[in-house]
């Protein structure tokens, strides 16, 4: 059975001594066989027989010149065109591919995709002019789809709508011919495909027979972000309907989640050039948020009026934490002095009164989780360690020595009396809530910037080496350690009734079943994703926010195939 999303690989004007030549090119210069002393390791880091990398290609000047022909013999009749594609690989292609169209008198725009943000300048993604004619988007290799999927969503944002993909070589793979199976995914010609070039895929795995397909809803963008900070941002929290957070213009902007239009918004004074990196807390009508101008605030929850806010310090970008029997709000606080730069204080829900404060050496970025157990509420902080308070008093009940600083939330388990939380040191904690006493370690490669999730007997976190940890909790032993492509920031999501969602800083989100650990879903959004993804209607919906200070809304439904 021929799958509809596939054409044919070969155009039907095209010439057989075109499309052997530029055969020939890609085998000489592109196809690298491991023999001769050459290593070729994978993702996985095992080594590989064989690799494909069309980038060497793309330096023949005949390559490019038979390329571009046989692109516009199939697309000569529908010019004027738009053709977009993802640096590295795309920007040749492009490039050959207009200087074709000249010579040929057609209509033919470039656009490059950026494959992260710059983050300075102009803080663009999309380079290039566009205009309202059809775009076809190439690339090199069509494998998983994630870069064609990243170069549809980057467009889509433009209201820039994909008629086509057009690459060199098509792998066909499960994974690849899952996704393009997907609703709202344009027809994609391949020039080759593997068996072409004697090669084939190795443990190319039937995929699950289950998968999670997401239909955009709606979108939501703040005014001014900053492109600078590829860092946790303040999330979007959930109440009666709606999806408060913070953005990078110090504005606290309230969204309808069933529609995405704007409800009300707080715009807090002396904006720092940070804004607002806390992720808000609201208990009953309140929303308590801090800023980096130094405030911490008391919103209504339906009005966005204030009701009080106390100038405690100089920055916060700590997250508060509401522990109601106590009718108190705890908050990671920033000062400019030259010794006990930070601390963490407890306000009063009602007044904003400050009730106790705990002082630290240098400035407190991390926020807190409550444990019920023993009354105490837990902050990692910048001094290099986790500690533990009396939640009505402050007083330290314990404190964990660390390498390197632990600045986002742990997260409690109270039925066992655990706590686990990721550090700057790259390591992934688990330690007892009530003592502090150390359960075991998960060594990563690089900085761990997120707050774990714990389901059933499994712990799941991120780390900045680019892999999403799946963690046996009474062993300590790593049960996956699975390639997202980017640093994952984001704090992992629990989906009733078995599924995880979690989101990495090239846009990419991630759905796994808990069960088996198999992948179950995945998209793909214009910019990074250095928070949680909020589940809604017990997964039947899903926001993703972007460091950019961007809502995007799905609808996810589960299809067996």
């Amino acid at each position: 059975m021929v799958d509809p999303h596939i054409l044919p690989t070969v155009p039907a004007s095209a010439r057989p001594d075109k499309r052997e030549r530029l055969k020939q090119l890609v085998n000489q210069y592109g196809v690298n066989r491991s023999k001769d002393g050459i290593r070729i390791f994978g993702t996985n880091g095992e080594p590989n027989s064989w690799l494909m990398d069309l980038r060497a290609v793309f330096m023949q000047p005949d390559a490019l010149e038979l390329m571009a022909e046989l692109f516009w013999e199939r697309y000569a009749a529908k010019a004027p065109l738009q053709v977009a594609g993802m640096e590295v690989a795309a920007i040749p292609m492009v490039i050959a591919i207009m200087l074709k169209a000249q010579q040929l008198g057609l209509s033919c725009n470039g656009l490059i995709i950026r494959k992260e943000r710059k983050t300075t300048g102009l803080g663009r993604i999309l380079e290039g002019t566009p205009n309202t004619n059809p775009v076809v988007v190439v690339d090199d290799l069509a494998n998983s789809g994630s870069s064609l999927s990243k170069v549809q969503a980057v467009l889509a944002k433009e209201n820039l709508p994909v008629s086509e993909f057009f690459v060199v070589v098509d792998f066909l793979s499960s994974r690849g011919l899952r996704w393009r199976a997907q609703p709202g995914v344009p027809p994609i010609t391949g020039l080759f495909t593997l068996p072409q070039f004697d090669l084939k895929l190795n443990n190319d795995r039937p995929a699950p027979p289950v998968v999670a397909h997401y239909t955009p809803l709606w979108r939501y963008a703040a005014a001014f972000p900053n492109p600078h900070y590829v860092v946790p941002k303040s999330a979007p929290v959930w109440h009666q309907g709606k999806l408060i957070f913070g953005s990078d213009s110090a504005t606290v902007h309230a969204v309808d989640a069933l529609t995405g239009g704007a409800l009300w918004h707080f715009q807090m004074e002396g904006a720092h050039r940070k804004g607002i990196f806390g992720t808000a807390a609201v208990h009953e009508d309140k929303v308590f948020i801090g800023g980096y101008n130094g405030n911490l605030y008391c919103l209504n929850a339906n009005t966005g009026a204030q009701y009080w806010f106390n100038p405690c310090c100089e920055w916060i970008g700590s997250s508060p934490l509401v522990v109601p029997q106590h009718n108190l709000v705890y908050v990671g606080l920033e000062y400019a002095k030259p010794r006990a730069s930070g601390s963490v204080a407890a306000f009063d829900l009602n007044t904003g009164e400050k009730r106790w404060e705990s002082w630290l050496q240098v400035v407190q970025h991390g926020s807190g989780a409550y444990c019920g157990l023993n009354d105490t509420v837990i902050f990692g902080t910048n001094d290099h360690t986790v500690v533990s308070y009396a939640a009505t008093t402050g007083a330290i009940q314990w404190i964990y020595d660390l390498p390197r600083s632990a600045k986002y939330a742990p997260v409690v388990d109270n039925t066992r009396g655990l706590c686990a939380f990721t550090s700057w040191d790259g390591g992934i904690y688990l330690i007892d809530a009530l003592t502090g006493q150390t359960k075991w370690r998960v060594g990563t490669g690089n900085i761990c910037y997120t707050t774990p999730l714990i389901v059933g007997d499994t712990l799941f976190a991120g780390s900045g080496d680019q892999h999403f940890y799946a963690i046996d909790i009474p062993t300590g032993e790593v049960k996956l350690k699975l390639n997202m492509g980017a640093r994952v920031y984001g704090n992992p999501q629990f989906i009733p009734p078995h599924h995880v969602i979690v989101g990495a800083t090239n846009g990419r989100v991630l759905e796994l079943d808990v069960n088996t650990l198999q992948q179950t879903g995945w998209l793909s959004v214009p910019d990074g994703i250095v928070n949680r993804i909020m589940v809604l209607d017990d997964g039947q919906r899903i926001v993703v926010p972007t460091y950019q200070n961007e809502l995007y809304c799905y609808e996810r439904r589960l299809v067996t195939t």
